[in-house]
């Protein structure tokens, strides 16, 4: 019985130090995705530093203008105009995700200390139930994340690709923001999302009391059929009514005087 006491507590100990990390690291990622956002709006957002040799790449989407179609092949006009849309209902679904996992984390670690310290209204049972819906904002989080980080490499490799076919290979193309940062969140969700189930799981399976006991319903105590009933008096009733003996009647000398 110590024993699994003590595994159960490595467990949740454990799981609530994955979910701190991560809701910290979603609070960092969030700031970068907000200065990817910040610089995304258009083509002039991609830029050369000469003195640090690299190319800012912005997270935009862009075709051109006109295409030449001859039979089954398309061809793109080089020296055509550009144009580029914003991607930003992509960055604030994942700027948004990363902002509620993270206040979901911390809500849900103090919901979950209150509960095992009999603080506040939470029990145990409360406690695992917001932990499975929180496996599931994790993993969505971990998710959206994850494309985000995709498409931020993708056009990065895109562009360090044509700067190498241009022979500029000495020029590195990066992406605005830390993607190592919000890799790390998205990494983190779905790892915390996996010890946040498995916790869950054992507080359903294995609920104790702050004191370690397994909890119990007592079952009713027997009646003691040898305990003493308690003494009932009974009075008496009373009444005003005369009675009347049975047999001849009243005596002579009782009997009115028209019956003598």
């Amino acid at each position: 019985m110590a024993i699994q006491k003590k595994f159960l507590h490595v467990i949740t100990v454990f799981s609530r130090l994955v979910t701190l990390v991560f809701a910290s690291l979603a609070i960092w990622a969030f700031l970068e995705t907000q200065v990817i956002l910040k610089h995304s709006k258009s083509l002039d957002d991609l830029k050369y530093t000469d003195d640090y040799k690299k190319m800012m790449v912005p997270m935009i989407l862009c075709l051109p203008e006109e295409f030449s179609i001859d039979g089954d092949t398309v061809s793109v006009n080089a020296g055509g105009e550009i144009q580029c849309e914003s991607l930003d209902f992509l960055i604030n679904s994942c700027a948004a995700s990363l902002l509620f996992a993270s206040v979901s984390s911390f809500v849900f670690i103090i919901i979950d200390w209150m509960s095992r310290h009999n603080k506040g209204p939470f029990n145990m049972s409360a406690a695992a139930g917001m932990g499975l819906f929180l496996f599931f904002i994790l993993l969505m989080t971990g998710i959206t994340t994850g494309a985000l980080v995709e498409q931020n490499m993708h056009w990065v490799e895109t562009h360090q690709i044509v700067l190498n076919n241009m022979g500029y290979s000495d020029i590195t193309a990066e992406a605005y923001g830390n993607l190592a940062v919000i890799t790390s969140a998205s990494v983190f969700a779905f790892i915390a999302a996996m010890v946040t189930a498995v916790d869950a799981t054992l507080i359903r399976c294995c609920a104790k009391n702050p004191a370690g006991k397994i909890v119990e319903t007592a079952a009713p105590m027997p009646a003691d059929e040898t305990a003493p009933m308690p003494s009932k008096t009974v009075e008496p009733a009373t009444t005003s009514e005369t009675t009347v003996p049975f047999g001849n009647g009243p005596a002579a000398s009782d009997r009115p005087a028209w019956l003598a």
